[in-house]
């Protein structure tokens, strides 16, 4: 179980289905504050009662090249021995994924390059950017302006949606 469920858990044991609804409720719905702590940072609301680990992927530079893409993302609050890979996500047909398992990081910035010719052999489509970590979790990665990209047969662009 996710770490940031641990207090979900509790409120599980002691029949706190209160507690429960509101810890869902301001995770999903309210204002967060990033709060330091000496071995970890953490998002909680104004007075503490709720928390989670943060954890943050942000595009940092999107370069293009003749056959590649290279992207350079910081990622905070996830070790990166736990990263897998960057997973591109079809939203329709998880046979169309591209999984890069190839990245270099340095100083919590992550190094991808991924070749033009994986992206142009997938069907057209809308696909998530992820990184998948620890197994199983994903981190979308915040994103804050369109970049159009130049494939053989297909227009591609990376874009942030609604949340980033």
């Amino acid at each position: 179980i996710s770490s940031e469920y641990i207090d979900v858990i509790k409120y599980i044991n002691n029949n706190d289905f209160d507690g429960f609804i509101a810890f869902f409720t301001w995770l999903k719905k309210e204002p967060k504050i990033i709060n330091k702590q000496p071995h970890q940072t953490l998002l909680t609301d104004l007075k503490n009662k709720y928390s989670i680990p943060f954890q943050q992927t942000n595009l940092l530079n999107l370069v293009e090249f003749k056959n590649e893409i290279t992207m350079q993302l910081n990622i905070y609050g996830v070790e990166k021995e736990s990263i897998l890979n960057l997973s591109i996500m079809s939203r329709k047909n998880y046979k169309e994924d591209i999984i890069i398992n190839d990245f270099e990081i340095t100083d919590n910035i992550m190094t991808i390059t991924i070749p033009k010719d994986k992206i142009n052999a997938k069907e057209a489509g809308i696909y998530n950017c992820i990184i998948v970590y620890d197994g199983f979790k994903h981190l979308n990665i915040k994103y804050g302006y369109d970049k159009k990209v130049a494939l053989k047969d297909k227009n591609a662009m990376f874009y942030p949606t609604i949340n980033g």
